[in-house]
């Protein structure tokens, strides 16, 4: 203890020296281990996965004829169209990204056709609409329950997903079928007060054995639907050619929108007959409608009113109520009524090549 405590100095002085020469070891040896590292040679990569310069130059050749395309891989997609681009000084890929090219200046542009599904509807515009790019349903469903399906509203320029916001229903107005009702009428009597006469009528609808008769004064309005109008009576009397008796000419009129009939008080033209056609016209897209019209009648749709002008056994000719424009509707031909009716396997093969949508000579009509 007293020799360490008289050359305590020393002791340190040889573990100082010690421990620098160890530093110094080991840092000359990390420096021979990098010069070792930089004579080695990197070994070539077997033949057979090589790629000179010639090669990939012919294969960018391929490629200008179909732009490159980034796919659906991975839950990553990128529906534009973009042009492969080459940094000349490295041979370094533009990044798909780019929006314009920093050595050509060419600028990317989009390309909306691309229709991975094949439903009619285009990636981008799914992709907008939060929609599966990949999956053909969506051309079907009707989102904002309107009646109409997504592709439809597509092809229309609607919004899937506003229920207020939909294809004129009017392009989807069809004629169902035509019924033709002849009502008889027979004039039993007439009876005045003051300058006021009133008809004692009876009238048979089709499906009725013995009709109705009542007392109908002139100006007012009967039947089942309020649909007749006694609308006059005129009394008149000449004599005959040999002056021996008066001949009653009297007439009393009927009228139901443009329809009418003449009814006298003597013999045959007691009786006669009004024949009167009406309509059933449907929606065959959109929400559930159904109306019987007749002619001259007023009725709503998709909040617009049409007037009815005319009434044939294959057609029917309509009038917005504020303009002189016509449009006729007719019978759904067996071309739209398979148009409008979706596949059953809505997942096969087969719906690729499916046109879902409303034939082009179908809207307008």
């Amino acid at each position: 203890m007293d020799f360490l405590k008289k050359h305590i100095e020393k002791v340190l002085f040889v573990v100082l020296l010690v421990l620098l020469g160890g530093s110094v070891m080991i840092a000359l040896q990390r420096r021979t281990g990098f010069e070792n590292i930089r004579t080695l040679t990197l070994i070539e990569p077997e033949s057979e996965f090589s790629r000179d310069l010639e090669e990939l130059d012919v294969l960018l050749a391929r490629l200008t004829d179909r732009p490159f395309s980034v796919s659906v891989e991975d839950g990553v997609f990128t529906p534009e169209v973009r042009v492969l681009c080459m940094n000349p000084a490295d041979r370094t890929l533009i990044p798909v990204g780019t929006e314009v090219c920093p050595y050509c200046g060419f600028e990317q542009t989009e390309d909306t056709g691309i229709d991975s599904s094949g439903d009619g509807i285009p990636d981008i515009v799914k992709l907008e609409w939060g929609l599966d790019p990949n999956s053909a349903t969506d051309a079907l469903q009707d989102h904002d329950g309107d009646g109409f399906s997504t592709l439809v509203e597509y092809q229309q320029g609607t919004d899937p997903f506003d229920p207020n916001d939909h294809p004129p229903l009017i392009d989807y107005l069809r004629l169902v079928d035509v019924e033709e009702t002849s009502i008889r009428f027979t004039l039993r009597g007439t009876a005045r007060l003051g300058g006021d006469y009133t008809l004692q009528l009876n009238w048979r609808y089709p499906d009725e054995e013995r009709g109705t008769t009542e007392y109908i004064r002139v100006g007012t309005r009967f039947g089942r639907n309020n649909e007749f109008l006694a609308e006059s009576f005129t009394e008149k009397f000449v004599m005959s050619d040999d002056g021996a008796r008066r001949i009653d000419h009297s007439v009393a009129l009927i009228r139901s929108g443009r329809y009418q009939v003449e009814l006298g008080r003597d013999g045959d033209a007691r009786h006669g007959q009004m024949t009167e056609r009406a309509a059933e016209l449907e929606l065959i897209m959109g929400p559930e409608w159904q109306k019987t019209i007749r002619e001259d009648q007023t009725f709503e749709l998709d909040e617009k009113s049409y007037i009815v002008v005319d009434i044939q056994r294959a057609s029917v000719v309509l009038k917005l109520d504020d303009s002189e424009q016509t449009r006729t509707i007719r019978k759904a031909t067996a071309e739209e009524l398979e148009a409008i009716a979706p596949p059953e396997d809505v997942g096969s093969p087969e719906m690729q090549d499916h046109d879902f949508g409303i034939p082009e000579d179908m809207m307008p009509f």
